[in-house]
């Protein structure tokens, strides 16, 4: 529902990719669009009453910039010089804790509560939702990722490696996702991968869902 909803925003009233306010605002309408579908679903359906999603969603501006929004712990990656640096911050109980100083990082994969989230869509009427941005450099990499990529594969070296090798956005996704099944990822793994070129980005998406 979260991803029909963004691509028929998209169809209907793409915002001009010149223009970063327009861009902004889109991305903050389009996940709007698709909380609601989530919610009014939720309420239409006692069975599933309470269901929701995390999102993550990239939008690549006439200027080199890459603009995310996302809501939960679905999360964007940088890969630059085969070395991947997260661009988002989890909403998450943990990730909180850790802003505050009160867990390390590595605490936050370790702690029992490292899958409560503390913003989704379809719990509530609006979400709030955060823009991130980052001017992109030739050979780049943009990759996004829900968390069962994070639990499937516990070191960043890991997904480092992936990068590191040759090859295209698919064979890096598929690398990608096998490390994390080997890795006994808990929950569905879905990656969507960019690669910067001076022209344009070539993009390939793998998934597993159980």
């Amino acid at each position: 529902l979260a991803v029909e909803a963004m691509a028929e925003a998209y169809e209907s009233s793409h915002p001009d990719l010149a223009e970063v306010k327009a861009i902004k605002d889109w991305l903050r309408k389009a996940v709007a669009k698709a909380n609601t579908a989530v919610y009014e679903a939720a309420l239409d359906n006692a069975e599933a009453r309470n269901m929701g999603t995390t999102i993550v969603a990239a939008l690549f501006s006439d200027d080199g910039v890459v603009h995310i929004a996302h809501a939960g712990d679905s999360r964007a990656y940088l890969v630059r010089e085969c070395k991947a640096s997260p661009i988002t911050i989890d909403h998450s109980v943990v990730m909180e804790m850790h802003v505050r100083g009160q867990l390390t990082l590595q605490q936050c994969k370790e702690n029992i509560y490292r899958h409560l989230i503390t913003r989704c869509l379809g719990h509530e009427p609006e979400v709030d939702v955060d823009l991130n941005e980052v001017k992109l450099k030739a050979d780049d990499w943009i990759f996004l990722a829900s968390d069962g990529l994070e639990e499937g594969v516990k070191q960043e070296e890991d997904i480092n490696a992936c990068f590191a090798e040759e090859g295209d956005v698919e064979s890096v996704c598929k690398r990608l996702l096998d490390r994390a099944l080997k890795g006994g990822a808990p929950d569905n793994v879905t990656i969507v991968a960019a690669q910067i070129s001076m022209r344009d980005a070539a993009v390939s998406q793998s998934s597993n869902s159980r």
